[in-house]
């Protein structure tokens, strides 16, 4: 018996690491994009552009080991939110691991007074383009781990576990995917 459902929260859907997305003509990216939107005319109803999920990513053009560096894919989650909540602020964290190493840590991003609470069962997809590592950096707070009280490091060959955190007021939800570096 499953307990009864709530309809006052998040509730995360899928998450993944997808191909960067290509500019559009006002420098923004062009996913994640939904039928709708007059940019995304060629959509049927019900869907939504993203870049194509994959486990398996390159590790040279991942790894942010220099100030040169850039970003090598797009992390993405959806969620709906039934929160019914424009009051507290949306706040998002996204943290990649490998081991017990941080490779990623955003810190607690607070986007400001949650827009999608106003409407239930609104469809949220959140992105970031990313790469892993320290842009040449040491200590807190360097590279990849700029806005958090963490020490990146680079990324190895091998397993990248990431965690994104999406949180409004009480209601807060998480999800794990992992990625593989070669």
């Amino acid at each position: 018996m499953h307990p009864a459902p709530h309809f006052d929260e998040l509730v995360q859907l899928s998450q993944g690491f997808g191909a960067l997305p290509p500019k559009d003509g006002g420098g923004s990216d062009e996913w994640p994009c939904f039928a709708g939107n007059p940019e995304c005319a060629s959509i049927a109803s019900g869907g939504v552009v993203i870049g194509e999920p994959h486990f398996t990513w390159s590790l040279a053009a991942c790894d942010a080991n220099s100030a040169s560096s850039t970003n090598c894919g797009q992390i993405f989650w959806f969620y709906e939110d039934d929160t019914n909540d424009t009051t507290d602020d949306l706040i998002v964290t996204i943290r990649a691991k490998q081991g017990t190493e941080y490779v990623l840590d955003t810190g607690a991003m607070n986007l400001g007074p949650n827009p999608y609470g106003a409407t239930p069962a609104t469809l949220v997809v959140m992105t970031d383009d990313t790469a892993f590592g320290t842009l040449g950096q040491s200590g807190k707070g360097n590279g990849y781990c700029q806005d958090s009280h963490y020490t990146c490091v680079d990324p190895v060959a091998g397993i990248v576990t990431i965690t994104v955190t999406t949180q409004v007021g009480p209601s807060k939800i998480m999800g794990t995917f992992d990625v593989g570096l070669e």
